[in-house]
Formats: C-alpha cells, sequence, structure tokens
C-alpha cells in the first residue's frame, strides 16, 4: 500500500504524526511500504481540523479533517478507521491558522482570548492522544512525551536501582561552589530541556541553550553575582564508554559509543557533530541492569525511546531518556535495523 494522496475516508490504517524531513520516519515509511502496510502520515506542514469529538456511554470517537500545506483537503480520519498510532514529531497545526497569529499586534483583551483558545487546543490534543493510547489501538510513543521531564526521570531511575550522577539545581554561588568541591572540581552543566531553544522576538530571531559542557575553576571563578537563574549540574563521570539504548515495546538494543577517543566527545557523543568518526558496537547489557530498565519505563510510562547510560568502573549509570531522539546512526552501525523494529511493532 501507498500513502494516500487525494481526498478520502482513511480506512483501517496506522497513523503517523511526524515531520516530513525526519530521517527516522522516513526509513520507517518505507519498511511500511516493504510490509504492506496501510499507513496515513500527518505531516508538521499539515492542517488538522478537529471537526468533532463525541464522548457519551455508549461511544467514544473522534474525526479529523486533514489540509495539505496549500490548504487543501487530502484526507478525513475517523477514530474507528485508526488500528495503530505512531506519535513521532509533531505540534498539531490548526487548520483555523491560530498558530499564524501574530501575538504582538494584538491587544490585551484578544492576548487573553488567544491564551484560552490555546489551553482549550492542549487540552483536545491531549485527549485525543489519551484516546489513542487507550482504545485497544496498537501505539509508539506519546504526544505527551514531549513533556518528559529529565529530573523526574533521574528520580525514578534511581528508584529503580540504576545508578545516576550526582545533581544540583541551584542558582546560589556558593552551593555551586560546594557542589564544585564535593566532586573535585569536576561537573557538568546541561540543560533540562531540549538543547537549543529557537524562538522570535518583534525583530530577530535567536537561539538560547547549548551542547552539555564541562564547569573550570575559570568558569567558577568569573562568577561575581551571589544569586543567578537557577540552573543544572552534575558529576562529571569518568566514563570508560557510554551506552545508548533503543527501547521499544520490552524489548533492548544495545550499543557501546567509545566517546572517550576524541577530545570533542568525552563530555557527550552528541557533540561530535559528525567531525569525527566515532566506534559503535553492538553491546550485550547485563540482565540486572535490563530488569532495573523494564521496571523505569514501566514506571515512566513510555514504550519506545533511546536511553543513554555510561560505565565505569564496573558501575553503569543512568543519563537520560529521549523518546523521540534520531536512531539512524546507532541501526546502521550495529546493522540492528531498528527502523524495522519500528514498522514491525505498529
Amino acid at each position: 500500500m501507498v500513502e494516500i494522496l487525494r481526498f478520502e475516508i482513511v480506512r483501517k490504517m496506522i497513523l503517523i504524526l511526524t515531520d516530513r524531513d525526519d530521517p527516522t520516519s522516513i526509513d520507517v515509511i518505507e519498511w511500511l511500504k516493504i510490509l504492506k502496510k496501510k499507513f496515513f502520515a500527518i505531516y508538521n506542514d499539515y492542517q488538522i481540523e478537529i471537526r468533532n469529538i463525541y464522548l457519551s456511554n455508549n461511544q467514544n470517537s473522534f474525526e479529523l479533517w486533514v489540509f495539505d500545506s496549500k490548504n487543501i483537503l487530502i484526507a478525513k480520519i475517523l477514530s474507528n478507521e485508526i488500528k495503530s498510532y505512531w506519535y513521532r514529531r509533531h505540534t498539531f497545526r490548526d487548520a483555523n491558522k491560530i498558530n499564524n497569529i501574530d501575538r504582538y499586534s494584538l491587544n490585551s483583551e484578544n492576548k487573553v482570548a488567544l491564551n484560552l483558545i490555546e489551553d482549550e487546543k492542549r487540552i483536545i490534543v491531549e485527549y485525543l492522544d489519551f484516546y489513542l493510547k487507550s482504545n485497544r489501538i496498537k501505539y509508539l510513543n506519546s504526544y505527551l512525551d514531549n513533556l518528559i521531564n529529565k529530573l523526574e526521570c533521574l528520580s525514578v531511575a534511581s528508584n529503580c536501582g540504576l545508578n545516576i550522577p550526582a545533581t544540583l539545581l541551584t542558582n546560589n554561588r556558593n552551593d555551586l561552589f560546594h557542589f564544585s568541591n564535593e566532586h573535585n572540581n569536576s561537573i557538568i552543566t546541561k540543560n533540562l530541556s531540549v538543547s537549543i531553544k529557537v524562538g522570535l522576538s518583534a525583530d530577530k530571531r535567536y537561539c538560547v541553550g547549548g551542547p552539555t559542557r564541562k564547569i573550570t575553576l575559570e568558569d567558577l571563578s568569573n562568577i561575581k553575582s551571589r544569586t543567578f537563574p537557577i540552573s543544572n549540574y552534575q558529576e562529571c563521570i569518568d566514563k570508560e564508554y557510554e551506552v545508548r539504548v533503543f527501547y521499544i515495546r520490552n524489548k533492548f538494543f544495545a550499543a557501546a559509543l567509545f566517546s572517550q577517543e576524541h577530545e570533542i566527545t568525552k563530555i557527550d557523543s552528541r557533540n561530535s557533530n559528525n567531525q569525527v568518526n566515532l566506534r559503535i558496537v553492538p553491546y550485550i547489557l547485563p540482565n540486572i541492569i535490563l530488569k532495573k530498565l523494564k521496571k523505569f519505563t514501566r514506571m515512566i510510562n513510555i514504550n519506545c525511546g533511546s536511553i543513554d547510560l555510561i560505565y565505569f568502573k564496573n558501575k553503569f549509570y543512568f543519563l537520560e531518556i529521549n523518546p523521540i531522539g534520531q536512531i539512524q546512526w546507532i541501526s546502521s552501525a550495529t546493522n540492528y535495523k531498528l527502523e524495522y523494529e519500528i514498522a514491525k511493532a505498529l
């Protein structure tokens, strides 16, 4: 079956919400075609009109209309025709254009009204996500996975028996100095959300944030203010290697990343920006770690994602989980065919 390109009611299909240029989605869709699985992909440049949602004691249902980038209706999606659902990356752009409203041109009253509309939309989108996960529909990932909290994950991982790096959130210079001394002046800072935030002001485009980086003694000496915006700091563990684990419905595919072989990737393998040839090999995790990871994924209610671990002196340390990270580089280096595993699970 091929993707539906003209307007019709889409019947008994896999619903995919993704970005058109996302490499993982492209590869998974190719596998779906090979496996002859019928699917419909709603891309980020499409617009969704929520025509209706119906709830009663006897029936829960919804109907979506999908418009392409030229505002042409290309599909009607009925909830009872969805047999599987994969949330990859999507922002639920509205056909009524509220995503494109210029906030700077609104008066205070209209801004309040727009905020209310957006709150209503958020509740509706969260319900649709809930419906797709709770009506005996096979699914991978969730719209709410975008809201995953790294601090909660660290706490849950620790409760599951996994080692985690010592972590400090502070806005106080003295607390930071003490934390650094406690860990032999070897600490890092990393964002709690995505690494780079891109935004728009009235007259310019700007970026805030950056990759994981080490805090040096010079950095500390340059802090003159007693307080500053609260930030996230962790002990820097002298890893022997990193372990990236792709998890999908109780199956784990692990790979060792020898990031210590290159200066640019010693702190974080993602800092390479394809500048080095990172050595990656398939890896078998101990059963005790697999059991703890299974418990962790069950407790945070995620059924697909990439887990970052590091290994040092016979110990594994949990760092984070990314439900929508890129997987091609791991899949290609290990021949795990992870995109096929996703297509098969849908």
